[in-house]
């Protein structure tokens, strides 16, 4: 619904807004994020004697008139009030105040997938895939939960989220990841409109785009383009207009991602191309699937690292900490990391529904089948100062300036060789020529 960035910062003022805004029960202040329909706003409310700050989204007054609207609005409060779970942003609160529809949700403190990306391309560079794979799984754990979410019934929802996408994925201060905005989800009992295009382009399946039908699988292949960009750094579809960027996510063929960062290991760049691929049927089916099989891999931070990580790449923007490539701060407490719990392993009772034999595209690599057991066991506890230590940053010379260096020491030993050479020669010409004009003076 609101297409902005609907964050909070790290931490709070101590002092509240001295005249803060009443609407119903909440007390509102400063505005966090703004769309097309709607507002998003930090609020406040007593309850039960405690103070409850929650992210009050409100429509704006326009879209409030449109009774479709409302619908869709109050479509996302209902669907999302079912769903409770660690890595989705809970739904508190929603109906109406004076005809002004509302709906009040979890505050989650920190920045979106799409801000931290934003921010390191600009400091860190690359993201250390043990982060990314942390940042992943916790993904894939929400859309499980949500793709199997049934109904009052028992009777499965078959919900899509549709808008997966770096800006509606929070990472909070604990280093728990929440997925947010669930406002274009689809289910059994919704209905698309045909023509019209729900999401951002550079994350929509291509069957999506072709109108072939579309179920959870198409939320996997938005999972794999944001892993493609954690791994790499830079946008995987992106153009000047619209179309231009449908007709890469329809044809563009897609580098493997080592090409743009060789330190990944090749098991986790099969499973990115596996999660990219064109044909849903070749795809991974289920989000338990491609979980486990990011679990396979091993490797992962914990949450504390992942916070702490976080914390630390955010601090290079404010001048607090020189940049350099390839490092990660090592400040966590090591209680708290002995106390923080790995992401829970899936039951035994899921069934992984696997795609074929995996493929990469536009790769030297032979094919490979990955090894996924049945039962992964989880990722093992992050070591810190052994497992992942920084690169230092060494000084080089870069390859322009090393062939400029080069030919400038070339020309200081050859430009008085070339000189030498040029004054023999001109003395060989010379001094034949001078001794015969002084015999024909002298008559001799």
């Amino acid at each position: 619904m609101v297409m902005g960035e609907i964050t909070a910062p790290r931490s709070w003022p101590r002092t509240e807004s001295p005249d803060p805004d009443a609407f119903g029960d909440y007390k509102i202040h400063e505005q966090l994020g703004v769309g097309g329909m709607a507002t998003v706003h930090r609020a406040e409310r007593k309850v039960g004697g405690v103070r409850q700050r929650v992210a009050l989204k409100r429509l704006l007054p326009n879209i409030g008139s449109d009774p479709e609207l409302v619908k869709l609005f109050l479509d996302e409060a209902k669907l999302v009030s079912h769903l409770h779970h660690r890595n989705i942003a809970e739904i508190y609160d929603f109906g109406s105040v004076a005809d002004e529809y509302f709906l009040a949700m979890e505050l989650v403190a920190g920045p979106t997938l799409k801000q931290l990306l934003q921010h390191s391309s600009s400091t860190v560079g690359l993201i250390p895939y043990p982060i990314a794979l942390n940042l992943l799984m916790q993904v894939c754990d929400a859309l499980a939960y949500a793709h199997d979410r049934t109904d009052e019934r028992g009777q499965p929802l078959h919900l899509v989220h549709r808008d997966v996408s770096p800006s509606n994925i929070v990472i909070s201060s604990n280093g728990v990841v929440k997925l947010i905005d669930f406002g274009v989800a689809k289910t059994t009992s919704s209905h698309t409109q045909a023509g019209i295009i729900k999401g951002k382009l550079g994350y929509i399946a291509p069957e999506y785009l072709a109108d072939n039908g579309l179920d959870r699988r198409a939320d996997l292949w938005a999972v794999g383009v944001i892993a493609y960009e954690l791994l790499c750094n830079q946008r995987l579809f992106q153009a000047d207009d619209d179309f231009e960027v449908m007709r890469h996510v329809r044809s563009q063929p897609i580098t493997p991602p080592s090409r743009h960062n060789p330190d990944m290991p090749i098991e986790l760049e099969a499973i990115v191309m596996t999660a990219l691929e064109r044909d849903p049927a070749r795809r991974w089916q289920n989000a338990s699937a491609l979980r486990n099989a990011l679990a396979g891999v091993g490797g992962a931070s914990t949450n504390a690292e992942v916070m702490e990580w976080v914390d630390w790449a955010l601090q290079l923007g404010a001048g607090k900490l020189r940049p350099v490539r390839g490092s990660r701060p090592l400040t966590a407490q090591a209680d708290m990391l002995a106390a923080e719990p790995l992401i829970p392993a899936l039951s035994d009772a899921v069934q992984l529904s696997l795609p074929p034999t995996v493929k990469l595209q536009q790769c030297a690599i032979p094919a490979i089948r990955l090894p996924l057991p049945a039962n992964p066991t989880p990722p093992p506890v992050f070591a810190p100062r052994v497992r992942y230590q920084p690169r230092p940053l060494m000084p080089r010379m870069p390859p322009i300036g090393a062939a400029m260096i080069a030919r400038r020491n070339q020309r200081r030993i050859a430009l008085p060789l070339f000189l030498i050479l040029l004054g023999g020669i001109a003395s060989a010409l010379t001094v034949p020529m001078l001794y015969r004009m002084l015999v024909a003076q002298l008559g001799l």
